[in-house]
């Protein structure tokens, strides 16, 4: 009995102990399926959609400059003794940047000396030159003066003579014509008597011609001979007398032509000599003009004056050299930029130091070799960073951007800020915002393939193993993009989630499985 008893319940547990194994199996075997199903389908990250701007960041290295830069000048002509400074030299006002030979120095002095006077003596040798020309001036125009006033009085005494000379010619003239005979004029109207007698006689004889065609010759012969017995005696009375008036009259001609060229001499003589004298007072009033003239002074002073002046201004600033000893002192803070000089160098006219002045404004200059999506503007804010120094500058804004060739961009911003940032390597910094999207994802929640830009979206869907998670393709159009994210347009709600992140590739409709950050 006690045997039976001991196989029933020996029986008995291995039933149980097959059932706790089948059990065990069973879930192992779960547990095996799940495994494998976790590895057969996609695990996933989801993300919402976004609605925001697309940022672009861009780091520029450049520098930090001091925006005014000053020239330091010396004396051409000066050998360098020392030199104390170095380009990119840090200096404060009153240190010492370099000192002169002072033995050349002060030959440069003597030699400055030295023209200076050489000047000077020139300038002397010009002005007494100059003063002599001016004593011969007044001295020709005094003398012109006195031989125009002897020409005045010398010529109006010939010529008052000559016109009364010629006064007194014709005086003379008028009065001879004032005595002239008139018998000439009294034969003239006897001949004029005798014409008009001769006109009446021959009218008588017109009419004795009638008579004699009438009385038959006999009177016409009696009244022929009387009419010309009276003819002849008239005519030998008035023969005689126009005889004697003609030979009055002949002397009293010729007497009158002497006069009148005698006058017309005298009066020849007058007009030359008012021409003689005319022609005296202008070659006279020439001479006094010529005399008058002004005398150019000579230009060679006042070059050689300009020439004398810079070279004492030239002297002035070695004296003062030579009281310093021959040493240049920096005359404000900042930093050396370039060097020009080295020991034992002669000066030259180019600046011996380029020194950024501290006192003055600062700026970043820096550039981009590779063109970028967007255009980089004047006026945009940034942040300037000196990683070096610990320096973050806020609210700098770009002051020049500046094309060059290739495709590179100068970028400069100046820097108005309290603090006195330093100078050296230094990286500017800004964002460029675009406009505001609605739909904006991440990169890695954008696909490709041939028929454009995808995203994945996960719905809920019923299947043989309930509630699954489920892919879903949603064509999109990318309006834009930067390294993070992308903005796109297509069937979205805002309510949406889709894959950002998946462990293989998800083909549409396939069950997912979402993994929990």
């Amino acid at each position: 009995m006690r045997y039976k008893k001991y196989l029933k319940k020996k029986n008995n547990d291995i039933k149980v102990s097959a059932i706790f194994l089948f059990l065990i199996g069973m879930a192992v075997l779960t547990v095996i399926a799940r495994i494998a199903d976790s590895f057969m389908i996609p695990q996933v990250n989801l993300s919402s959609l976004e609605e925001k701007k697309l940022e672009y960041p861009i780091e520029i290295e450049g520098q930090i400059k001091a925006k005014g830069v000053c020239a330091i000048y010396c004396k051409e002509d000066l050998r360098i003794k020392n030199v104390f400074v170095q380009q990119n030299d840090m200096v404060q006002k009153g240190d010492l940047l370099f000192s002169i030979d002072k033995e050349k120095l002060e030959l440069q002095i003597k030699k400055i000396e030295q023209e200076i006077s050489k000047y000077n003596l020139q300038i002397e040798d010009l002005q007494n030159t100059y003063d002599k020309q001016i004593n011969q001036k007044n001295q020709n125009v005094k003398r012109a003066e006195e031989d125009y006033n002897e020409i005045l009085n010398v010529t109006k005494n010939a010529v008052d003579i000559a016109y009364m000379e010629m006064e007194h010619a014709r005086q003379e003239l008028v009065q001879h014509d004032s005595v002239k005979p008139q018998e000439r004029e009294e034969q003239e109207e006897r001949n004029q008597n005798l014409e008009e007698l001769e006109r009446e006689q021959d009218k008588i004889k017109q009419e004795k011609i009638k008579q004699r065609e009438e009385n038959k010759i006999q009177l016409q012969g009696i009244e022929q001979e009387d009419i010309e017995s009276k003819r002849e005696g008239q005519n030998e009375i008035e023969q005689q007398n126009m005889e004697q008036q003609e030979n009055l009259f002949a002397e009293w001609i010729q007497k009158r032509a002497e006069l009148e060229e005698n006058y017309y001499e005298k009066q020849k003589n007058y007009e030359d000599a008012v021409a003689s004298r005319q022609e005296a007072i202008k070659s006279a009033s020439r001479q006094m003009e010529d005399a008058d003239q002004e005398i150019v002074k000579d230009h060679s002073v006042v070059f050689i004056q300009i020439e004398k002046k810079n070279l004492e201004y030239s002297l002035q600033e070695l004296y003062e050299l030579r009281q310093v000893e021959g040493k240049i002192y920096s005359e404000f803070d900042g930093r050396i930029s370039e060097c020009g000089i080295s020991v034992g160098s002669i000066t030259t006219s180019e600046p011996v130091f380029l020194l950024e002045d501290f006192s003055s404004s600062f700026q970043f200059e820096g550039s981009i070799e590779e063109p970028i999506d967007f255009n980089i503007e004047e006026g945009m804010e940034c942040i300037i960073e000196m990683k070096s120094k610990n320096i973050l500058l806020e609210g700098v804004k770009i002051s020049k951007v500046i094309e060059e060739e290739q495709g590179t961009y100068q970028i400069k911003a100046d820097i108005d800020s309290d603090v006195h940032p330093k100078v050296g390597k230094a990286i500017l910094k800004f964002t460029k915002k675009s406009k505001n999207y609605a739909n904006c994802v991440p990169l890695s929640a954008l696909y490709h393939q041939a028929t454009g830009y995808y995203v994945i979206r996960i719905k809920e869907d019923i299947t043989i193993l309930g509630v699954q998670a489920v892919a879903e393709y949603v064509p999109v159009t990318l309006l834009e993009k930067n390294n993070e994210y992308a903005a796109v347009d297509g069937m979205l709600l805002s309510s949406d989630e889709i894959v950002v992140n998946a462990s293989k590739e998800i083909k549409e409709g396939e069950r997912v499985r979402i993994l929990e950050e």
